[in-house]
């Protein structure tokens, strides 16, 4: 899998507190910007660091649509994924992406700093309105006191 690495992996390192999260030091890249994912224990990636990578395929929407919804099974078990989910949640250019960037921020349960703000921004002022609702959901998921904030922001 090729994955441009520009700028992709900032601020991935602000979460930690269950495990290690991916970062541009994990990636070994050649000249062409691609990269793939060197293992901090120098084995194979964990299913979370995988998926992370195909979040951010450029080339591919179904790649980073299907790395989404995985996370989102994951549950709690892909908190690490959680940077690179709420930045593909507020950038990302398709529609399925973000949706499924949202629910899997949801489903994971983990409302650490930045979550619930960036789900009220995206729940108020995303273009699609399935992602606007998804995005709500997720505010349900993760709790009351985040949900009752959203209703300040309509």
């Amino acid at each position: 899998m090729q994955l441009a690495l520009e700028g992709l992996f900032t601020n991935l390192n602000t979460f930690q507190p269950f495990g290690q999260c991916v970062s541009s030091d994990d990636i070994k890249t050649d000249s062409k910007g691609h990269g793939e994912l060197e293992s901090a224990n120098h084995g194979e990636p964990t299913e979370t660091q995988r998926l992370v990578i195909a979040l951010h395929d450029l080339e591919e929407v179904s790649e980073r649509y299907h790395a989404a919804e995985a996370l989102a099974v994951l549950g709690p078990d892909a908190a690490t994924a959680i940077p690179a989910l709420r930045k593909v949640a507020r950038h990302d250019s398709s529609v399925l992406v973000r949706k499924s960037a949202v629910l899997a921020l949801g489903e994971i349960g983990v409302a650490v700093a930045g979550v619930v703000p960036d789900l009220q921004h995206i729940a108020h002022y995303d273009e699609d309105k399935f992602v606007r609702q998804r995005a709500e959901q997720a505010l349900r998921l993760l709790g009351s006191n985040a949900i009752g904030k959203i209703v300040l922001l309509l």
